[in-house]
């Protein structure tokens, strides 16, 4: 699996602004992105719709074969 490191904002019904750096491991940019939403949306309920993706960074010293039950997260 690869290592991608996903920038992300979210602005919510109150005008606050959330930031973001999350790591996630997938085999695409697009399941990255896609397993970051799900994750955000659940832990923050948030609305898809105001997740916004600054940059996808793959981050090759970190892919690893032993990581395929989802990804692993971290934010910030």
């Amino acid at each position: 699996m690869r290592a991608y490191r996903i920038e992300w904002s979210a602005i919510i019904e109150d005008r606050t602004v959330l930031d973001g750096r999350s790591l996630v491991y997938a085999d695409s940019p697009e399941q990255a992105i896609d397993q970051l939403i799900v994750q955000k949306t659940k832990e923050y309920r948030l609305k898809s719709e105001w997740l916004r993706i600054q940059t996808v960074m793959e981050l090759p010293y970190l892919q690893t074969d032993e990581i395929k039950s989802g990804g692993a997260e971290s934010s910030s």
